[in-house]
């Protein structure tokens, strides 16, 4: 599954579920580059944000994605800040699923998910050197 095709089943589970859903397109510059138009600190913002009654930051991958630097920042200071962010693969169907059902974060699994993530994130940081 591509990421484009994952991503629209993610936005269509999401309105389903009655979230609002934020998603900043790519655009072609000149030189025939795609890119999303950001300004600041915007380089690695996640591809989603979800808003009901709690607001969720997601982050998309294919089966073989990973994290960029500017993304695994973003990651970290939303967690920092005690926001929810995801980062999910098309095997996380389920967890997908749990996620945008769920009507509250739980703390508890919240705090496993940050665990998790900066388990990852570390992972990654050393297969990267």
């Amino acid at each position: 599954m591509t990421e484009a095709a994952f991503q629209k089943s993610v936005i269509e589970l999401a309105h389903r579920l009655n979230w609002r859903v934020a998603h900043f397109k790519t655009a072609q510059t000149s030189k025939g580059a795609w890119m999303t138009p950001v300004a600041a600190d915007g380089a690695g913002f996640p591809d989603l944000v979800c808003v009901r009654e709690r607001v969720v930051f997601i982050e998309l991958k294919s089966a073989t994605g990973r994290l960029s630097d500017a993304q695994t920042a973003w990651a970290e200071s939303i967690h920092r800040a005690g926001g929810e962010y995801y980062c999910f693969k098309p095997s996380d169907w389920d967890e997908i699923e749990q996620t945008l059902r769920a009507r509250f974060d739980t703390r508890r699994e919240h705090l496993r998910r940050i665990t998790e993530l900066g388990q990852e994130i570390e992972n990654q940081r050393g297969t990267a050197a």
